[in-house]
């Protein structure tokens, strides 16, 4: 499969690049095509290509200004950190829209959608349906059991998740914490990664309650939490590359 990969941001080009070899190492990918003259250019004088992922805000405007000059009906998955271009997106051949930070699962799914339809479009109201439900299909709240009774905690009461010894706990805007049963593998797959980023092995933290970045040994940076600025959070130079994207979505 030779894919073109439209994305202004290196690390993001490189992320994907990542993902889509880590799928499949038969994927072939174009150069990184980060403007709208690079875009033209290149679409114009190359037609061996099965698939695009592209980024909409470029540097030098938006792809759709590129898109639209070009006689192209290759289907398309768009990436970008905004969902107010969904419905422009479908007028594009476009068959997913995925919402950064890419997370290699949505790129995979992507993928196999590609694959089963192969030249047949989508339908377009599932598909801007599906957009629009997308965040309701993560988890909202978790049913915290005590001894007498329980209680109900809301995801946006969470500042950070830590894990200690196989317990799990849930640390909370008000300072104090609660157990639940979950790992953070668990987790991660039930809660909206564009409000929450496993830091590391042993913390995933919420994007409201990061109050600085500190630079630490050898590329790593150690993460500040608003609630809890006692508590020092490191994390790897890998990691510390897609905090920023994240933060700077």
């Amino acid at each position: 499969m030779n894919v073109i990969i439209i994305e202004d941001e290196k690390l993001n080009y490189n992320e994907l690049c990542r993902i889509l070899t880590d799928i499949d190492q038969q994927i072939v990918v174009s150069p990184q095509l980060s403007t709208i003259s690079e875009v033209r250019s290149y679409m114009l004088n190359h037609y061996d290509f099965d698939l695009i992922f592209a980024d909409i805000r470029l540097s030098d405007g938006i792809v759709f200004e590129a898109l639209a000059d070009i006689d192209n009906n290759k289907p398309i998955i768009f990436t970008t950190a905004y969902d107010e271009y969904a419905i422009r997106a479908f007028e594009y051949n476009g068959i997913a829209y995925l919402l950064k930070p890419i997370q290699k699962d949505e790129v995979e799914k992507s993928l196999k959608s590609f694959v089963r339809r192969q030249s047949i479009s989508p339908s377009f109201s599932q598909i801007l349906t599906s957009i629009k439900q997308r965040d309701n299909l993560y988890r909202q709240h978790f049913l915290v059991h005590h001894a007498n009774y329980s209680e109900v905690v809301s995801v946006e009461q969470i500042s950070h998740i830590s894990t200690e010894s196989n317990i799990t706990r849930l640390f909370l805007t008000e300072g104090r914490s609660v157990i639940i049963k979950y790992t953070l593998d668990e987790l991660c797959s039930q809660l909206n990664p564009k409000d929450f980023f496993r830091a590391n092995r042993q913390y995933i933290v919420h994007i409201k309650h990061v109050q600085r970045l500190h630079n630490w040994f050898s590329g790593k940076t150690r993460l500040q939490i608003d609630c809890y600025p006692e508590i020092r959070i490191e994390i790897s130079k890998e990691r510390t590359s897609k905090l920023k994207l994240w933060l700077d979505s």
